[in-house]
């Protein structure tokens, strides 16, 4: 079917498209009238260049540990597009695509597009807001380059999980898709996926992120969606509007990364039972509850890289102790184990299958049915019958 590789060829397109917004000074642009001209500042997402009436214009290269996420958003999109895409092309020759390269390279695929949400969201905020010296007042052409390149590989790779996820029993030259007969044994897998959302919801509803020191009695404790300050004996909390902090992407990707971790344990508790010490999961839903949570820990990852820099930046100026990214990271590594968990035990169980059927194969212990063996096995079945009844008689 040629319409089902037109998927493939996309992601490679999508993938030049994120390499030329990282190469081009588009991403924030700021334009300002002076005395003696006007200013202009192009920056990337590791350079800047300035241009000025005087000195004409300046390239630097721009690093920020408060920018820390973006920088390791964009390089890690890059390298894991590439690897889910080499994973996929390799085999594109062998139509169709077997199906575990298919949801290996996909599921890469699907995480390289997940960090290049987070950037793209960031800057797409930023955009909106309008002015200022730290958001565009241009327009942001590389961003509008990397947003193309998402839309065009997130729906190439949904396409290809679709493809090979759905629970089909064949496709072209009767290619068997998947199996739902197998199933996953797993026990701690539902205890962390639980304990997981949990945890996430505590830190993301909970102020202890930053903390700010205002004079010798103001101390305020920052959240992802609201404040609480205490001065004295007295304390108010102060919920976030007109993207207040500039953490709007935040409250997005916080939302969105607990739907994502829901709808992964929904489908785990939906498609599971126990039986004996175990709990059996299908291999649909394995994968499927895995994507969600690859995204969902991905999203974890980059929230988690980004306060880390501002960690780094505050060192020294106080001493506090951030309890909330403390619980994110409880709930990260929950998530993480969970992922981990599912991909050992689906693979395990697909190796089992795969060698038993291998010994049975090597033993002889499949026949050759062919008319021959039914004839002598119909005529031994009537001479024995024939005997018995002489003998009974």
């Amino acid at each position: 079917m040629p319409d089902a590789r037109i998927p493939l060829y996309a992601i490679p397109v999508g993938l030049f498209s994120w390499i030329v917004a990282l190469l081009t000074p588009g991403w924030i642009i700021n334009k300002r009238e002076g005395v003696y001209g006007s200013t202009e500042s192009y920056y990337s997402i590791f350079y800047a260049i300035t241009c000025t009436p005087e000195t004409s214009c300046l390239s630097t290269f721009s690093f920020d540990w408060a920018l820390i996420d973006i920088h390791l958003a964009s390089i890690l999109s890059l390298i894991l597009c590439g690897v889910g895409c080499r994973i996929l092309w390799v085999s594109i020759k062998i139509w169709p695509l077997d199906p575990k390269k298919a949801v290996i390279g996909g599921v890469l695929v699907l995480i390289a597009a997940t960090f290049e949400h987070v950037l793209l969201i960031r800057f797409y905020t930023c955009y909106f807001e309008g002015g200022g010296t730290e958001c565009s007042n241009g327009v942001p052409y590389s961003v509008i380059i990397a947003g193309l390149g998402f839309l065009l590989v997130l729906f190439s790779v949904v396409v290809i999980l679709i493809r090979y996820i759905a629970p089909q029993t064949q496709v072209e030259n009767d290619q068997l898709i998947s199996e739902e007969t197998r199933t996953v044994k797993t026990r701690a897998l539902p205890v962390a996926l639980l304990a997981g959302i949990l945890f996430k919801i505590v830190a993301f509803v909970t102020p202890g992120w930053i903390r700010s020191v205002e004079g010798t009695r103001r101390t305020t404790w920052i959240g992802i969606f609201y404040s609480r300050t205490f001065e004295g004996n007295t304390s108010w909390t102060s919920f976030f509007d007109n993207n207040q902090h500039g953490w709007i992407d935040l409250q997005i990707n916080c939302v969105l990364d607990v739907l994502l971790s829901g709808a992964g344990c929904l489908v785990f508790i939906l498609n599971s039972k126990r039986v004996s010490k175990h709990v059996m999961v299908k291999p649909l839903a394995c994968i499927s509850g895995g994507v969600f949570l690859c995204v969902a820990v991905t999203m974890d990852f980059a929230l988690l890289i980004r306060f880390l820099g501002l960690f780094i930046i505050s060192l020294g100026r106080s001493t506090w102790f951030p309890y909330s990214f403390v619980i994110a990271c409880v709930s990260f590594a929950l998530n993480l184990f969970s992922v981990v968990v599912i991909l050992i035990r689906y693979n395990k169980g697909s190796e089992e299958e795969n060698n038993v059927d291998q010994m049975i194969e090597n033993l002889g212990l499949y026949p050759d049915v062919t008319t021959d063996n039914v004839d002598v096995i119909t005529d031994n079945r009537l001479e024995v019958t024939t005997d018995n009844v002489d003998m009974t008689t």
